[in-house]
């Protein structure tokens, strides 16, 4: 199982505050739903706008990739990266409870987080893994990657406003992959 990875300084402070102001300035961010659009203030309280950051930042994906290649190392696997993110604020008293990313059935999938300012307090992103809480750290450019299935949440933000990038890539099997034993 896949423990909760997080690299430190993915980013740059300088390329999160340039991916803040591109967001802000560019984008309508609109109240964030769940599962099949689902308004529910008391679980999720937060505003998103999904983008084709590759676009804008076309350094991204590659970057992005080979973090994932150098955390995941599977063999026999195709990753499969949408180059839509979801740009997410969370201001003061916003949140988002305890959920998963994906139903429970297909375990081939990864969350992907990047921290883009630490300029606020509460808003921690907590992960439940194997029973145990871990807390990730949320300094500016981080960018954490785990399996979306484990529980997860970002508690309530005290003051100031959080800003994050989030995808999902998916692990599909190589139909033509020879497994060999060196």
């Amino acid at each position: 199982m896949l423990k909760p990875v997080t690299i430190k300084n993915f980013l740059s402070e300088s390329d999160c505050k340039n991916i803040i102001k591109f967001s802000l300035n560019s984008l309508t961010l609109t109240q964030a739903k769940i599962g099949m659009g689902e308004e529910k203030l008391n679980k999720r309280n937060s505003k998103v706008s999904f983008y084709d950051y590759i676009n804008e930042f076309p350094e991204l994906k590659g970057k992005i990739l080979k973090e994932v290649n150098n955390v995941l190392s599977i063999k026999g696997f195709e990753i499969n990266f949408s180059k839509t993110l979801q740009f997410t604020e969370y201001k003061e008293n916003q949140f988002y409870d305890w959920h998963t990313d994906i139903d429970g059935k297909d375990s081939n999938y990864c969350s992907i987080v990047i921290q883009l300012n630490n300029d606020y307090t509460g808003g921690k992103l907590e992960i439940i893994n194997e029973g145990e809480s871990i807390t990730i750290p949320s300094d500016t450019g981080n960018l954490s990657i785990f399996l979306s299935e484990n529980n997860h949440r970002v508690t309530n933000v005290e003051s100031g406003v959080r800003y994050s990038l989030v995808t999902w890539l998916s692990l599909e099997k190589q139909k033509e992959y020879k497994k060999t034993f060196l």
